[in-house]
């Protein structure tokens, strides 16, 4: 996966529905480690040996799985990293919306880890030990 990259999809417009195949939304994975990346996911899709059904991956090595939740400005869903099998929380950004938000995001997590522990945020899975 590159980070950063942005790919606009060519051909016909879709429609407009939210309810868009997630291979036409742009992508951001973050996992337990706090490792935060934008990109735009392939317009192919795997398809599975063992089953008809499409298996859809961002870049080569993650997995989308089943959808955990959704907001405003797209829909969070599973992932599995294939090389060293973490799960990770990938969200979903349609490619034509009107205030793309996942940049900003990716850029404001970047800032914050780039500060490092002076700063009073604090990560959910991380604990302060107090003396």
């Amino acid at each position: 996966m590159q980070k950063g990259e942005r790919r606009e999809r060519g051909g016909g417009g879709g429609g407009g529905k939210e309810d868009q195949e997630p291979a036409s939304r742009r992508v951001s994975r973050a996992s337990t480690a706090n490792r935060t990346a934008t990109t735009t996911m392939q317009p192919g899709s795997r398809t599975s040996s063992s089953s008809n059904s499409l298996e859809l991956f961002v870049g080569p090595n993650f997995r989308v799985g089943k959808k955990i939740g959704c907001g405003n400005f797209g829909e969070l869903r599973l992932g599995k990293n294939l090389y060293n099998n973490e799960h990770v929380a990938i969200k979903l950004e349609p490619i034509k919306a009107k205030a793309p938000q996942l940049h900003l995001e990716y850029r404001f997590y970047r800032m914050l880890d780039a500060v490092g522990e002076d700063v009073g945020w604090q990560q959910p899975w991380k604990s302060r030990s107090t003396k």
